[in-house]
C-alpha cells in the first residue's frame, strides 16, 4: 500500500481565472446543453430519501425542513435559490464521463480538486465560502484495500460527494438517513460531520468484528481445537490492521483543521465543535487499531504458549518412559553378557529378572504419576 500523507492546497494546480461575467456565461452555456436526465440519473419523485449513491452519473436530493424532502433536477437556479432551511446533497460518480464537470460548473470549486483518480491521500482545500476535502473510507474489500477516495465539496447549504463507481460507505449512510425530515435545518458542514462520523464508525465496526474473531481464535487455541491455519489467519489479520492504520492516521491533520476554532470563521458555520467530537472519535478509532494489534500479538503469544505446553508434555512422557525402561534395559544387558556366572544360567533367573523389570517399571510409573505436573 502506498504511504498516506496530507496533501496541501498548493499541490493542486489553479484553474485559469475568469471575470465574473465570463464565468457566468460559461456556466450558463454548459448547463444549457446538459439534459436534466444526465444529472438526475432517472430517479422518480418519492422513491427514496437520499441521493442514489451506487453510480449512474449525478443525483441530487433536497432536504427541505419546511416542506417535503425530494429528488431534484440540478441546475444553477436551484443552487442560487437554496433557502436557509434547505440542504442539497449531490452525489457524483466520477467514472461517468463529464459528471464531475457538470457539477463543478455550478459550484464555486476548482474541477482539479474534485478528481478522485488524482488524489490518494487525505486533503483539505479552502475556496472562500466553500471547501473541498478528501477522505479514505473503509474499503469494501479488505483483499483490495487500495479503494478510491471519497471527495466532499461543501458550501453553506449544499454538499457534493464524489466517488469512482460504487460507494458502499455512502450507501449505508443514505439508508440510515431515511425518515429524518429535519436535516434541512443543518448547514452543510454539520451534515458533513455526520457523514464523516459514519465513515469513522465503519472502521470501528470492523475492528469490533476483528476483536470477536481474535477472542474466538484464542478460545479455540486454549481448548486445542484450532486448525493448522491459525497462525496464517493471525498473520492475515495483522496485515489488515496494518493497512487500516495507514489509512486512518493521515486523517488526523485534516480533522484537526476542521475542528480548529478558526474554521467557523472561514466556513461561516458553527460546526467546529462537532468536528472536534469527530476528531476525538478518530483518535478512538486509531487507538482501537493499536489495541487490536496488541490483541493479535497476544493471540500469537497464546499460540506459542500452547505449543510450548504440548512440547513440555511430550518431553515429560518421554522422560517417564525412559526412567521406566532404563532399569529393565540395564538388567537385560547384564544378563545378556557372555561373562555371566554359571549360577545365573538357569531358567528361574530369567523369570525372576523379568518379574524384577516389571516391578521396577511399575514403581517408576506410579511414582511419576503421583508427582504433580508430570503425568
Amino acid at each position: 500500500m502506498r504511504r498516506l500523507q496530507l496533501v496541501h492546497d498548493d499541490a493542486w494546480p489553479r484553474a485559469e481565472m475568469k471575470t465574473p461575467e465570463a464565468q457566468r456565461r460559461a456556466d450558463d452555456a454548459r448547463v444549457a446543453v446538459t439534459p436534466p436526465e444526465a444529472i438526475r440519473a432517472g430517479v422518480r419523485h418519492g422513491e427514496r430519501d437520499a441521493p442514489v449513491v451506487d453510480g449512474g452519473g449525478c443525483s441530487a436530493f433536497l432536504y427541505d425542513a419546511g416542506g417535503e424532502d425530494r429528488d431534484v433536477a440540478l441546475d444553477k437556479a436551484l443552487i442560487d435559490g437554496l433557502a436557509d432551511n434547505d440542504l442539497l446533497w449531490v452525489d457524483v460518480d466520477s467514472s461517468q464521463a463529464g459528471a464531475v464537470a457538470l457539477v463543478t460548473a455550478l459550484i464555486p470549486v476548482h474541477i482539479e480538486s474534485m478528481s478522485v483518480t488524482e488524489a490518494n491521500k487525505p486533503f483539505i482545500h479552502g475556496f472562500g465560502e466553500s471547501f473541498v476535502l478528501g477522505v479514505l473510507p473503509f474499503p469494501a474489500d479488505m483483499a483490495q484495500p487500495e479503494s478510491e477516495m471519497l471527495i466532499c465539496a461543501v458550501g453553506r447549504n449544499w454538499l457534493v460527494t464524489v466517488h469512482d463507481g460504487e460507494a458502499s460507505a455512502l450507501q449505508g449512510f443514505a439508508d440510515q438517513l431515511r425518515g429524518d425530515s429535519v436535516l434541512g435545518r443543518l448547514d452543510a458542514p454539520s451534515f458533513l460531520a455526520r457523514l464523516l462520523e459514519w465513515v469513522v464508525n465503519a472502521y470501528l465496526d470492523y475492528l469490533d468484528e476483528v476483536h470477536d474473531v481474535i477472542d474466538g481464535l484464542e478460545v479455540a487455541i486454549l481448548r486445542d481445537r484450532a486448525g493448522g491455519d491459525v497462525v496464517e489467519r493471525l498473520v492475515e489479520l495483522r496485515h489488515d490492521i496494518g493497512r487500516l492504520r495507514r489509512r486512518l492516521s493521515p486523517h488526523r491533520q485534516v480533522f484537526a483543521s476542521l475542528s480548529h476554532p478558526s474554521f467557523d470563521v472561514i466556513s461561516g458555520s458553527s460546526a467546529a465543535r462537532e468536528f472536534g467530537i469527530l476528531a476525538e472519535r478518530l483518535e478512538m478509532a486509531v487507538q482501537a487499531v493499536h489495541t487490536t494489534r496488541e490483541m493479535i500479538v497476544g493471540a500469537f503469544d497464546v499460540v506459542t504458549t500452547q505449543t510450548t505446553q504440548r512440547t513440555n508434555h511430550a518431553i515429560r512422557v518421554l522422560t517417564t518412559v525412559s526412567l521406566a525402561l532404563l532399569p529393565a534395559a540395564a538388567i537385560a544387558g547384564i544378563l545378556g553378557m557372555d561373562m555371566v556366572p554359571q549360577g545365573l544360567r538357569h531358567a528361574w533367573v530369567f523369570w525372576a529378572a523379568l518379574a524384577l523389570m516389571v516391578v521396577i517399571s511399575a514403581a517408576v510409573l506410579v511414582t511419576m504419576r503421583r508427582l504433580r505436573h508430570w503425568l
